[in-house]
């Protein structure tokens, strides 16, 4: 079979599957945001969350014990940071920097302790991975707010002058970025465990809010949102090898990246638009893209302006984290997620292709999944081995994928999205489809997979389609 005619038996597949009336829509499925905790920082494999508990603002560790009210003798008590594998939170009881541990995070530890030239003033901002470098700022009595670490509980200032502020670590410590005179704008910096602080050329005012894992990439907003006259912030990636990299440079609103992918690939962040904030992501290969989360603002949450990666616990999905916002926007786990403009469905956002499991051939185990569908439509899963968006017959949205195509249509795999707006399928990698038959993947294969699914806006097209996904397996 041709590409031309598989893509018209899709076609026909499309427009018979389930052709009952399915008029009572949900609209978007909306992301899940959880009114009662409003998530700061999140462990790595997503079972313990520091945030704050709601309408109360109380700061507190999440995990599967429960809710833990992080001690703080009745004053006011911040979030910053929780270590990777979910052992340490830090942030400030007062104005002072603070530690807790233990089962039950119970266990306090103001840092740094009362010294010769320190006033003990600060807040520690972020941890690394097992929490034995702590980083924030602090005051002594010659310099007023100075960037500084603790390692084993002992403060070293970073050498940044008069208020800096270290803002994020990499997980093993050794790198820590930061900005200088942060309250009236100063250049951002990079400190090396060996090396010492540097100042990132090109920008004179900026803030980092995130660092990959190796310390060579980092992503933040320059500027001073308006402060003190100064211009809106532009989002900015920098690297070594990049240098300075500002993709919304002429974007006439604000912009900013709040989080970074540990392989530095990807940056994560937000735009100001003239009807709301827009999330996207931007990469060397794919420039910004626009993600949509398909979610609202809560109104509830802490006005928060870091965002954070992580693995959702309850959706297994990993996701970027946005608190000003309190919406989590899902990124793909396994995979790259491509052909992302898809036009909204009837629920008035785009259904996103997922990948999740593992890409080893032996394991056989990879599932695909399609989120923020519309509600209660019937929908099936194509497999290619391309990306190559072409418009689609009968679908308001194009099929991204090109090669031989197969439809993924056996028993249990033409599924209801349901209320949750979703459907998934477990792929067996002995046997994917193609138009000839079923084959076995094999090791360095790249598969490619969409979402094709019934839809209903008066005056278009009667299908739509998620974005793709593309795999390449071990």
């Amino acid at each position: 079979m041709t590409p031309t005619s598989t893509r018209t038996a899709l076609a026909v597949a499309a427009l018979t599957l389930c052709s009952a009336s399915l008029e009572a829509r949900q609209g978007c499925v909306q992301t899940e945001i959880d009114p009662t905790f409003a998530t700061v920082s999140v462990s790595a494999d997503g079972t313990v969350e520091l945030g704050y508990v709601l309408p109360s603002a109380q700061a507190a560790v999440r995990d599967a014990s429960g809710v833990h009210l992080l001690p703080g003798s009745n004053v006011q008590v911040g979030a910053g940071g929780l270590s990777a594998d979910g052992t340490v939170a830090v942030g400030n009881v007062g104005f002072r920097p603070a530690r807790w541990d233990g089962p039950a995070f119970d266990t306090l530890v103001l840092l740094p302790p009362q010294s010769s030239g320190v006033i003990g003033f600060g807040q520690a901002t972020g941890v690394s991975a097992d929490g034995s470098v702590l980083v924030g700022q602090v005051d002594s009595t010659t310099v007023w707010e100075e960037a500084s670490r603790w390692v084993g509980g002992v403060m070293e200032p970073l050498g940044t002058g008069l208020m800096s502020n270290a803002t994020a670590v990499t997980p093993d410590g050794d790198t820590i970025v930061g900005t200088r005179n942060r309250n009236y704008g100063g250049p951002a910096f990079v400190w090396r465990a060996g090396t010492g602080a540097q100042d990132i050329p090109g920008m004179a005012v900026a803030t980092p809010t995130d660092v990959s894992d190796d310390g060579q990439v980092v992503v933040g907003m320059e500027g001073l949102n308006g402060i003190l006259g100064g211009a809106l912030p532009d989002a900015f990636v920098w690297s070594p090898t990049l240098g300075l990299v500002r993709p919304l440079l002429h974007h006439p609103l604000s912009s900013r990246f709040s989080a970074v992918s540990p392989d530095g690939s990807v940056a994560y962040g937000s735009m100001d638009t003239a009807t709301g904030t827009v999330f996207v992501a931007w990469s060397e290969a794919t420039g910004i893209v626009e993600l949509d989360p398909g979610g609202t603002s809560d109104p509830s949450a802490p006005p928060m302006s870091a965002a954070f990666r992580g693995l959702d616990p309850l959706r297994g999905e990993l996701f970027v984290w946005e608190g000003s916002l309190g919406l989590r926007v899902p990124i793909s786990p396994v995979g790259v997620e491509a052909c992302v403009a898809s036009p909204r469905h009837s629920g008035g956002c785009r259904a996103h292709a997922r990948a999740l499991g593992s890409t080893t051939v032996g394991d056989n185990d990879l599932r695909i999944r399609a989120v923020s569908m519309p509600a209660n439509v019937f929908g099936f899963f194509i497999a290619g081995r391309t990306i190559d968006p072409v418009p689609l017959t009968s679908s308001a949205g194009p099929l991204c994928l090109g090669g031989p195509l197969g439809r993924l249509i056996g028993p249990g795999q033409i599924q209801s999205s349901g209320a949750a707006g979703r459907i998934e399928v477990q792929l067996d990698l002995a046997a994917l489809p193609t138009p000839t038959g079923a084959v076995a993947a094999q090791p360095g294969d790249t598969w490619t997979f969409q979402a094709w699914f019934r839809d209903s806006i008066p005056g278009a097209e009667p299908s739509n389609t998620s974005s793709a996904v593309a795999v390449t397996l071990r």
